[in-house]
């Protein structure tokens, strides 16, 4: 037998607006789910958008409580029982989040309630609009996320022409040290003592040049021999020597196709770039761990960044390490940031592959996890 104060609820409901037309309009309603609660939140009447955002059929649902619908993590934060506590005080709540739906899946939802009251203005009933606003959220994040690879390439393109200008006057400075340092080493090389210390300066010049190559690369203003390389050609002729490089705490696994097209790139300097990153992959790792190289054809990459559309080889990296915070991850590419200690990293590994990835026709991704790793991608686009 139907509680007493249920009917009594139900009859309240059902006589909102003349002739019950408030009631025909709400059930005819079907891109927001409206449904009324008694004043414990149980669910008393719902109507077909109801159906349609939960899944469920209305046999199934009237009699539940109002936080079958909320997840498991709000449900244990209190927050069905805050919401009717609020809407009860206020005489209105509203709020943004997670809804379950009757499969589990989730869906992004706005949701208002607003208390129903009688003619002495006590609360009979609520009263529960919800939009769905999946679509909508996963709009909004994709266009922040493209503001903030945009604003993130804007800044690296102005810190790379800043730094290009600065490596091209030190290297003019550098030479000329370096002409006069040798003409004075030819004059002293009787003066044993003497000749040591410009052997030393000398030493500190060619460190110099070899940091303002590394600058002028991360600024894409190095010049680079473009051309079709064989990857798979490539990377087989690199794993005896990195097994070397890394030490035998490091496992190195490789995971490439039979086949895979030559791409455009400088093969020298992409060599360059493998080693530098299997060098952080093995610092990412004190106590040892796997490194896997692995390569993939993509012929029109999916939310991969700004490349265009067109086909594309991706040559990843991936370690077992510490893994990067997401302001880590953000800063990663900038030069000279480094979370090395000092006088142990330059900070320009990653720009430095950053710029040659560009300049080759592609992009560079990263992609980590604090206590899980980090997986560096280079696209590159296939050889015409």
């Amino acid at each position: 037998m139907e509680d007493p104060e249920h009917q009594q609820t139900s009859r309240s409901i059902a006589s909102l607006g003349k002739d019950g037309r408030y009631r025909c309009f709400v059930e005819a309603v079907t891109d927001y789910a409206i449904y009324f609660l008694d004043i414990s939140g149980f669910v008393i009447s719902w109507n077909a958008g109801a159906q349609r955002f939960n899944g469920y059929q209305e046999a199934e649902i009237l009699g539940q409580h109002v936080s079958v619908f909320y997840t498991d993590e709000d449900r244990e934060a209190g927050l069905p029982a805050r919401a009717l506590a609020t809407a009860a005080a206020e005489s209105r709540f509203e709020d943004e989040g997670w809804r379950l739906r009757k499969d589990g899946t989730r869906f992004w939802a706005s949701a208002i309630i607003d208390t129903i009251h009688d003619l002495n203005g006590q609360i009979v009933a609520y009263a529960k609009i919800t939009r769905d606003l999946t679509e909508r959220r996963s709009a909004q994040l994709a266009l922040t996320k493209a503001r903030e690879v945009m604003f993130q390439s804007q800044n690296v393109d102005a810190i790379g022409r800043l730094t290009g200008g600065v490596a091209h006057e030190f290297n003019n400075s550098l030479a000329v040290i370096l002409g006069n340092l040798e003409q004075a080493r030819d004059q002293v090389a009787a003066n044993v003592q003497v000749a040591r210390l410009i052997d030393n300066a000398l030493l500190g010049v060619q460190r110099g040049a070899s940091l303002t190559d590394r600058m002028l690369a991360f600024a894409r203003r190095q010049e680079l021999n473009l051309e079709p390389v064989n990857l798979l050609v490539l990377l087989s002729g690199m794993t005896d020597f990195l097994e070397r490089l890394l030490g035998p705490s490091i496992v190195i696994e490789t995971r490439f196709p039979p086949k895979l097209s030559w791409v455009t790139a400088d093969a020298k300097q992409l060599e360059m770039a493998v080693l530098k990153l299997a060098v952080n992959a093995r610092d990412a790792m004190p106590e040892g761990g796997s490194l896997i190289l692995a390569a993939r054809e993509e012929i029109t990459p999916s939310g991969q960044g700004q490349l265009p559309p067109g086909a594309y080889v991706c040559l990843s990296l991936t370690d077992g390490g510490c893994g990067m915070d997401e302001v880590t991850l953000v800063q990663a590419t900038n030069p000279f940031f480094t979370t090395k200690e000092f006088g142990k990293g330059t900070g320009l590994g990653l720009s430095i592959v950053y710029g040659l990835a560009l300049q080759s026709g592609g992009q560079l991704l990263l992609k980590s996890k604090v206590g899980e790793g980090t997986t560096v991608e280079i696209w590159l686009p296939v050889a015409p």
